[in-house]
């Protein structure tokens, strides 16, 4: 599992193909599926990241297990593809039990962040299950890319028993909300969004 912030910065190297390495030390396949494990809260110390499993073809098609932990203070970077900590869960992706505190997003407008800007997940067509996102700041200066402060877009996926608390979200386009920006297919089930504060600038 991942216990510290090296762990996370070299998981987050490694399924970003910035170097190898053993992701096996961070989870355990089960049924053809890796399932990783945060077993600590990561103060990721304003480290700046790209979003992981941003390629459009290979999306997070495996479990990510927050364990109930706390990943903070840290800055998603993106200049193409989607924006969120992960850029798209895919179909057969998971991520439950994890929360995100303190994180910054700030989309250029030269950006190409595709159709997704979200604070887990551009795009999410799996599972977000029991999952919380507090104290966000979002700016998406992209026309045209939806913004949420959990996910960009849900297509065909679900989020469920999450909420977004306290969250800034400033963007140039209309299809913003405090959980998702724009559901295109999908369920939102028993979640909420509160204390939010959603800004649209020209």
């Amino acid at each position: 599992g991942i216990r510290s912030r090296e762990d996370f910065i070299t998981f987050y190297k490694i399924v970003n193909g910035m170097e190898t390495g053993d992701l096996s030390k961070y989870g355990e396949e089960k049924d053809g599926k890796m399932i990783y494990r945060l077993l600590a809260d990561i103060d990721l110390k304003e480290a700046k990241i790209n979003p992981m499993f941003n390629d459009m073809n290979h999306p997070f098609n495996h479990i990510f297990n927050g364990e109930g932990n706390t990943i903070s203070n840290f800055i998603i970077k993106a200049k193409g593809g989607y924006a969120g900590l992960f850029g798209q869960i895919g179909s057969e992706g998971v991520v439950k039990n994890l929360y995100i505190n303190d994180c910054v997003m700030s989309i250029p407008e030269d950006a190409s962040a595709g159709s997704g800007v979200g604070v887990i997940a551009g795009v999410c067509k799996g599972v977000i299950s029991d999952c919380g996102v507090t104290l966000s700041n979002i700016t998406n200066h992209v026309t045209s890319s939806y913004t949420g402060g959990m996910v960009g877009t849900l297509r065909n996926g679900a989020i469920i028993n999450s909420f977004v608390k306290n969250s800034n979200i400033t963007t140039t386009d209309a299809s913003v909300g405090g959980i998702v920006g724009k559901i295109e297919t999908g369920d939102i089930l028993n979640c909420f969004a509160a204390s939010d504060t959603i800004t649209r600038s020209n």
